[in-house]
């Protein structure tokens, strides 16, 4: 929702300013995770499931903005 919000105010290549933004989130949720359980849980498919939902869902947001 925040990506939605901001992506208002950016006029050009929101697309890949969404990617960004998307990216950014999904490392910031393995470096979480991996800070409180000090190891990365799930697999591999589940790592990358979660980056691809935050990939596409933050160019998704950029590009609706």
């Amino acid at each position: 929702m925040a990506d939605f919000i901001w992506e208002k105010k950016i006029k050009v290549r929101r697309f890949a300013w969404g990617m960004g933004v998307g990216t950014g989130y999904a490392v910031l949720l393995m470096a979480v995770t991996f800070l409180t359980v000090h190891q990365i849980s799930g697999d591999f498919k589940e790592m990358l499931m979660m980056f691809f939902l935050c990939f596409f869902g933050g160019t998704l947001g950029g590009i609706l903005a």
